[in-house]
């Protein structure tokens, strides 16, 4: 099951709209998710989405397809999943099938595929550059955006919050200049990432 979540940044707001149902996942859904569906608003704690992604799946799978989650995962299904991919993450929360070494997703507690999360081959935004302890310079073809650097983990950030980095601002307003003080030498070419419709599908940007 894939879910198209959408983030505007500058609201800090991450929502999933599912015919009359909005949810509105709080901290990347570390401190729950809020369903609301005409005048009934719910908030659904960390530990029961689950169950939700569950109950999205038996309702909607025809939009979305059918959820798998532990303990229907397999130790087998997971190892054959990474050994043909070469992915090195778990699969706990699902992938799609079928799968190939150049065709496969991983899915997040959100069920959002990992390339989302991580702009793998610069499918929403095309990469400048990056400096470890800095962060990761990208661009929409018009502007310089940039992905901060958490120290908490040292790693960088995801384009979306989530109950990793719950904190994520998500791609911040960048310039030459911030660019050039990080480290960076020569032509700064903007152009758009790959698939920049994805981008528009699932992002405002600041």
């Amino acid at each position: 099951m894939k879910l198209d979540w959408h983030f505007n940044i500058p609201e800090n707001k991450l929502t999933l709209t599912l015919d009359d149902i909005v949810y509105t996942a709080l901290a990347g859904a570390k401190e729950g998710v809020i369903k609301t569906q005409g005048k009934e608003t719910s908030t659904i704690s960390y530990d029961d989405w689950p169950e939700e992604l569950q109950w999205i799946s038996d309702n909607y799978s025809d939009d979305v397809g059918k959820h798998i989650i532990p303990p229907e995962l397999t130790d087998e299904e997971a190892e054959e999943f990474m050994e043909v991919t070469g992915c090195p993450a778990y699969p706990a929360w699902g992938f799609k099938t079928p799968y190939s070494k150049d065709d496969y997703e991983v899915y997040d507690r959100l069920a959002r595929p990992g390339w989302l999360l991580q702009n793998r081959e610069g499918r929403l935004m095309a990469e400048i550059t990056r400096f470890e302890g800095v962060g990761i310079f990208e661009t929409d073809g018009t502007n310089i955006y940039k992905r901060g650097w958490n120290e908490e983990v040292e790693t960088y950030y995801n384009c979306m919050p989530c109950c990793v980095f719950p904190d994520n601002p998500g791609w911040q307003l960048s310039s030459q200049e911030e660019l050039e003080e990080a480290g960076h030498k020569g032509e700064v070419i903007l152009q758009q990432g790959t698939e920049p419709e994805l981008l528009e599908k699932h992002f405002v940007l600041p």
